[in-house]
């Protein structure tokens, strides 16, 4: 019986090979279209994934209640949160955009123009779970640096690039700048991305900020890093935010305000289409500086 249906079915298509073969290309096409479509989604959706600690790493949200969310914070507030709240373990101050610039090698002519360059927090790396291949990519020192193997590469070619040092000329000054780290290129589902990461301690010298008081790293006026809060484990992320609210609303013209923590895992598209919290994505970014 199963063979006659059979029979029947393929005849019936040979009568009828246009509409067929329209048929079998329409369900081709939404098959390939559905698999592309559901590994784009699921790349997305694992962004920022391979943090060991990623339970553990918010980014802190402000608002003031008018459905405006600001990500920008003045970097001097880290220290403050610090001092103030036993649940956390660390805050990640994460300036991107204004540290690129000439990248050289002393008594060398090796020079070259560098933008993916971060001032970044102390124990960045020790936070983030970003491959180390060399080093202890320790930046608690102001003039230090981690680099990727592939800036070491141009820098050094194969010497050790430990300890050595190379010059950043950007929009401060000129700083000498010692390697403590290499680490291995950062995943493709990173937000967090960069080639050249500085120690942000280095912005608390007034040389070499060279008049620029807006990038005081303990400024509490300007608002230009980004915050990652690193709790102890099993801390309630609700109960530090109402926490952190109540100690900010103390201020004054602060009587509005709002800390929202945004786990890491979300900060790349949210945790759905209705998610009122910013995204980490560029286009955003290009977005809002372009308007």
């Amino acid at each position: 019986m199963f063979l006659n249906y059979l029979r029947i079915s393929f005849r019936s298509l040979l009568k009828r090979r246009l509409f067929s073969l329209v048929n079998l290309l329409g369900l081709v096409l939404g098959l390939v279209t559905f698999l592309v479509l559901f590994a784009y989604v699921t790349t997305e959706w694992s962004y920022n994934e391979f943090h060991t600690r990623k339970d553990d790493l918010y980014r802190i949200v402000v608002t003031e209640g008018n459905g405006v969310f600001e990500t920008y914070l003045p970097p001097g507030y880290a220290s403050i949160i610090e001092n103030n709240f036993d649940q956390v373990e660390s805050v990640n101050r994460f300036a991107e955009g204004i540290a690129g610039g000439l990248v050289a090698v002393p008594e060398t002519d090796l020079a070259f123009t560098e933008e993916n360059i971060n001032f970044v927090e102390g124990s960045f790396f020790q936070s983030f779970s970003f491959g180390k291949s060399r080093g202890s990519a320790d930046l608690k020192n102001p003039n230090s640096a981690v680099i990727t193997g592939q800036i070491a590469q141009k820098l050094f070619g194969t010497q050790d690039p430990l300890g050595k040092v190379f010059t950043l000329s950007n929009q401060f000054a000129k700083a000498q700048l010692t390697v403590t780290g290499v680490i291995e290129s950062i995943p493709d589902r990173s937000d967090l991305r960069g080639e050249v990461f500085v120690s942000i301690h280095t912005l608390e010298n007034p040389e070499y900020r060279q008049g620029n008081d807006w990038a005081d790293p303990n400024g509490l006026e300007s608002g230009f890093v980004n915050m990652f809060l690193l709790t102890k484990s099993g801390v309630s992320s609700s109960a530090l935010a109402e926490q952190l609210t109540s100690f900010i609303r103390k201020n004054p013209g602060s009587e509005k305000s709002e800390i929202l923590l945004q786990p890491l895992e979300d900060i790349h598209l949210g945790t759905s289409i209705s998610d009122p919290l910013p995204s980490f994505q560029k286009w955003d970014r290009f977005w809002f500086f372009w308007q």
